[in-house]
């Protein structure tokens, strides 16, 4: 839920859970206020093509269809009841002969769609929208051109698909016994592969798979439940129990589709492999896509932190199924939550290719369309998994991974299990360290933060990962409420990086969750001052008045992995830093005090004599304490730990004015890490206790 009060001009974002309180508190935000436009990102022309393809391939399956007899069109929609599979499947497509086949399409689109003065590209070029060639002289004449190269592109993209399925088909059996080889849906293929319009609905989809033996010793799918692979590389890792139709499964395998045999995973790890290049400390990530995995990596240390790179295969897996392929016992409830990350940009992006545009002195902006991101699970403690080279069993790596024969997570027709030669358990390779991750491309609004003094560039520290990620939490629930589009629509992320001039700064990303993107990160861009003042809004109002986050304003259950995480007053400063230049500032000594109150209390179990906000040299010391030790005692204050120690030190008020030791903390330390906060304070005072 989502409203504007224009009113106050208070503008809150709510989780759905304990949303209908707080939005039925405001009736006037309701009923009042100009309703927004509804918009469409009618100039883009990688959705026009998608929706290009969808016309071309329903007109040519609407023709077919004209073409058959009554009686003929009842058994065809018999056959094809549902939507998904009204196109029939891949391999009758690609492979068959018909009225239904690529073939006939092929010849349909040459002979009709690609002459001159086809009424089928003069429809499509009635229904684009001028803004597809907005800066061309002859507008009607770059929309026809642009709809048939699209058209030819779609033969080429259907052609590479049908040499993949026809492949596949050679190398399978034709034997209802064995598999059911036909049984990919033609929608699904191309959905999967980006091809159509998708808006809202997950394209890339992973499934886990659930067997059961019938008659005649045949392997039938019993259940198929299917989640958006970014979700299932969470909730279908291995270990993972899953509750299906009443029975439990803990995951224990990759499932690959395709011929029955015992070994499906073979020669998937053979060749080049994808590397998974990334700091564990900081936000670096590369991916390495051509390069040998057994090949040394060259850069041993991060760019951005000089932390200890690491450098993972990463392993997209097609599917999931259960381990030993069975339900486990009512008694065994043992498993292994483990969590894939949220969508990380990598390097392989240059940011030298982005055009980049200034907004501030310290903040630069910059579009990009069909962007690489990737999501990886990468076990417990950045581990991995463990993956069988011939059957796909995994585990996490950290594990009691077997070392010699394991049970199969599927299940295997006896006659296959003759005609291999298969031992009763599989004695396969187990490939440690794996990471199960996913890639894919949409677009993405880049917000580029310089830090300059006095602001605090540093890696090792906590508190500049917490104020990005409430920095980036911010601008994905403010662009949604300035666009007035559902919150799902964005997500965000962030990434600390060395530009080459030496200047140190933070990337904020902001992506559209539509597979291909559906244009809001694009727009949210055009208008960033009413984007980011919207932020702004969110990050300084809470309807709940909390001190940091809560879920009346940042919190929700798409990023309940960061809610220890988000502090609305770190994000603000940020975000001020950014837009206004404007440093964070020093607090009042009433505000050091209250910062300092634990602290406070700690130091007196510890048998330290305290005293807070004490008048000295007309001004008020936040805290003074004296060692039980030899009765030396310390000027404390605290500083905003986003400001560079130095400047702080140079700028404050205790240090300048006192010549007692006096000791100044960053105050996220005080409030967040309290052992930590009083092992600085003896280090920096040199007292003892």
């Amino acid at each position: 839920f989502f409203f504007n009060d224009t009113a106050t001009t208070e503008i809150y974002t709510l989780s759905l859970h304990d949303a209908l309180p707080i939005y039925f508190a405001y009736p006037e935000a309701m009923i009042s206020g100009t309703p927004r436009e509804p918009r469409i990102k009618s100039d883009n022309r990688r959705l026009a093509r998608r929706h290009i393809y969808s016309y071309l391939l329903q007109t040519f399956f609407n023709m077919q269809m004209d073409v058959l007899s009554e009686v003929e069109q009842k058994a065809l929609a018999a056959k094809r009841p549902d939507l998904m599979s009204a196109y029939g499947n891949a391999a009758d497509f690609f492979v068959d002969d018909g009225v239904f086949t690529f073939a006939e399409f092929e010849k349909w689109i040459e002979s009709s769609v690609l002459r001159t003065g086809s009424n089928t590209t003069l429809d499509i070029v009635s229904w684009l929208p001028d803004e597809i060639a907005a800066d061309a002289k002859d507008v009607r004449k770059e929309k026809t051109d642009f709809a048939q190269a699209v058209t030819r592109d779609l033969l080429i993209e259907l052609r590479a698909l049908g040499q993949e399925i026809v492949r596949d088909e050679d190398e399978k059996e034709e034997s209802e016994e064995e598999t059911d080889i036909r049984s990919g849906g033609l929608l699904d293929l191309l959905f999967d592969k980006g091809l159509l319009p998708s808006y809202a609905f997950p394209t890339d989809l992973c499934s886990f798979v659930i067997q059961e033996r019938a008659e005649h010793d045949r392997i039938r799918e019993k259940e198929r439940p299917q989640l958006a692979k970014t979700q299932a590389l969470s909730e279908y890792a291995p270990g993972r129990l899953l509750v299906v139709n009443k029975e439990t499964y803990r995951v224990g395998g990759v499932f690959f589709d395709g011929l029955a045999t015992a070994n499906p995973a073979e020669g998937v790890f053979s060749g080049v492999r994808s590397r998974y290049i990334g700091c564990p400390r900081c936000t670096y990530v590369r991916l390495d896509e051509t390069a040998d995995v057994e090949r040394e990596l060259e850069e041993t240390e991060c760019p951005v932190c000089g932390d200890q790179l690491r450098v993972n295969e990463l392993l997209d897996p097609p599917a999931f199924s259960p381990e030993h392929g069975t339900p486990v016992t009512e008694s065994d409830r043992d498993q292994d939550i483990t969590f894939a990350s949220s969508a990380q940009l990598p390097e392989l992006v240059e940011r030298e290719d982005f055009h980049w545009r200034d907004k501030a002195t310290q903040l630069q902006y910059a579009h990009a369309e069909g962007v690489k991101l990737i999501v990886a699970n990468k076990g417990r403690d950045g581990d991995g998994f463990a993956v069988c080279e011939k059957c796909g069993a995994a585990w996490l790596s950290d594990d009691d991974v077997p070392t010699k024969s394991h049970r199969r997570p599927f299940l295997v027709p006896r006659h296959v299990m003759l005609r291999e030669q298969a031992a009763p358990q599989c004695n396969g390779n187990v490939r440690r360290g794996l990471y199960l991750g996913h890639q894919f491309r949409t677009d993405i609004l880049l917000l580029r933060v310089l830090f300059r003094a006095p602001m605090d560039f540093s890696p090792q520290q906590p508190w500049l990962y917490d104020a990005l990620a409430t920095l980036a939490e911010g601008i994905a629930l403010g662009a949604s409420l300035s666009l007035a589009i559902d919150p799902g629509e964005l997500s965000s992320g962030f990434r600390l990086v060395h530009l080459k001039d030496g200047t140190e700064a933070a990337e904020v990303y902001l992506f559209d969750t539509a597979s291909g993107g559906a244009g809001y990160a694009f727009d949210a861009g055009e208008n960033l001052d009413q984007v980011l003042d919207c932020v702004e809004q969110v990050l300084k109002v809470c309807p709940g008045a909390c001190e940091r986050s809560c879920t009346k304003c940042l919190r929700h259950y798409g990023n309940r992995f960061l809610h220890p995480r988000l502090d609305r007053r770190l994000g603000l400063q940020l975000l001020r830093y950014a837009r206004c230049g404007e440093s964070p500032k020093i607090g009042a000594a009433d505000q050091q005090a209250k910062c300092l109150d634990p602290l406070a209390r700690f130091l007196e179990l510890e048998g330290w004599k305290v005293s807070s906000l004490v008048p000295a040299g007309g001004s008020l010391l936040p805290l003074v304490a004296v060692s039980p030790a030899g009765g030396k005692g310390a000027v404390v204050g605290t500083y905003p730990a986003l400001l560079a120690a130095e400047d702080a030190d140079a700028t404050h008020y205790l240090r300048t004015n006192y010549a007692e030791p006096v000791v100044l903390l960053p105050d996220y330390l005080v409030e967040q890490d309290l052992p930590s906060a009083y092992q600085e304070f003896m280090r920096r005072s040199g007292l003892k206790a």
